[in-house]
């Protein structure tokens, strides 16, 4: 059993845990308000699954956009600025989300859509921080801090979402919005480094073979794993009839599992190369949401959430970990952007091939996951069969050298 140290945790690195600390202010507010989103459109505002999906996959569109860009600005401008720059941004963009929360449903539309733009600016630079002040060897374990830390907003969020829920959508709005401005206050007293490269000017584009080959099974992970925001609670509360209100626990045991087991997880895979996590990790998410087929209430859906957050223990500190560790240093946010571009892309795809399959079967529910399971064990099958491409620059460099 993985026992939790203090040396593991890091606590001198100032920095990492001002990020770390931010994201959990932040991830507490969307962890509020993404459980309910899809069917705040669809249920409250009476939008249809189809144009529920178009909504998600503008929104992940716009985060392709700018994700490359993000990137590139948190190299040159600096990470801190850029992350500061999307809370801004998300504060100011889910408090005109309350205003207009029930007076203008294209409106309200459009702006969810825009909380893209927010979302873009903070990925590629927060995590180009914690590469920043990380060595190679602790760096997955940086990861794991930064990603427990995050996830604390989707053990909580949900449950104060649930109570908040009663009293109308534009206090979760309003919830998400005052987290935003507290996660900026927090990265500008906290965060105490502007790393920032300008030599990365010569380069916009990213150019790595390497990367983009590993881009391939992300995205098909990507697709599985996000039909966590779309079509499992439009599943859930269409199929199988679970109150709106429940939402909220389901989620947080995500949350929950991801607090409490992202150490264990991360420790126990520390011995063996990271690719191996991610094809676990892909396995997990497949035989998760295979298990969603055969749940009819809420404690079996409960134990297919805690199989899917383990395929995401797995998975998600690892993606960052590989990318980190390939990038070049006065590239890392770029890398990190593209990774996310990528991640958006299939961010972008995934609620509308999951609305479509789950309209299309809508006779035989019993197949929507089988058919959606088939981008999660394509991911596992090329995570495996790429994994000796993917080691860290030093060793590539020393290898040359040698010869």
């Amino acid at each position: 059993m993985a026992v939790l140290s203090s040396k593991d945790l890091m606590f001198e690195n100032r920095t990492l845990w001002g990020v770390s600390t931010a994201a959990a202010v932040r991830s507490i507010g969307y962890g509020a308000t993404w459980p309910f989103m899809a069917v705040y459109f669809n249920e409250y505002l009476h939008l249809s699954l189809i144009f529920v999906g178009f909504i998600f996959t503008l929104n992940a569109a716009l985060s392709i956009v700018f994700s490359l860009f993000a990137g590139y600005l948190s190299d040159v401008i600096g990470r801190k600025w850029t992350l500061i720059s999307g809370s801004v941004a998300g504060f100011i963009l889910y408090a005109l989300l309350a205003l207009l929360v029930y007076r203008a449903v294209l409106i309200a539309s459009a702006l969810f859509v825009m909380t893209a733009f927010s979302g873009s600016l903070v990925y590629p630079s927060a995590n180009a921080i914690v590469s920043d002040v990380t060595t190679e060897k602790n760096r997955e374990m940086g990861y794991t801090v930064y990603r427990i830390m995050a996830n604390l907003g989707w053990a909580v969020g949900p449950l104060i979402s649930s109570f908040i829920f009663r009293y109308g959508f534009e206090f979760i709005f309003l919830f998400v919005a005052v987290a935003n401005l507290l996660s900026t206050i927090v990265s500008l007293l906290y965060v105490k480094r502007n790393v920032r490269y300008r030599e990365a000017k010569r380069n916009f584009f990213v150019v790595d073979y390497r990367l983009y080959l590993f881009s391939i099974p992300v995205f098909l992970l990507i697709m599985v794993s996000s039909q966590f925001s779309v079509t499992l609670p439009i599943f859930v509360v269409e199929d199988l009839h679970i109150v709106v209100s429940n939402l909220g626990y389901f989620y947080a045991v995500n949350g929950t599992v991801v607090v409490i087991g992202q150490y264990p997880i991360s420790k126990l895979m520390s011995r063996y190369p990271d690719i191996y996590a991610l094809v676990f990790g892909a396995i997990f998410y497949s035989i998760g949401y295979l298990m969603v087929s055969f749940s009819r209430n809420l404690p079996s859906l409960i134990i297919d959430m805690i199989i899917i957050t383990i395929g995401e223990n797995l998975t998600s500190p690892n993606i960052n970990t590989v990318v980190s560790k390939i990038a070049p240093k006065e590239s890392v946010g770029q890398f990190m952007g593209f990774i996310g571009m990528v991640n958006q892309l299939a961010r972008a795809a995934a609620p509308s091939v999951g609305t479509l399959i789950l309209y299309s079967l809508g006779q035989r529910p019993g197949l929507v996951w089988p058919v959606i399971d088939i981008f999660g064990i394509s991911a596992a099958i090329l995570f495996f069969s790429f994994r000796g491409l993917f080691v860290p620059r030093k060793r590539i460099r020393g290898a040359a050298m040698q010869n």
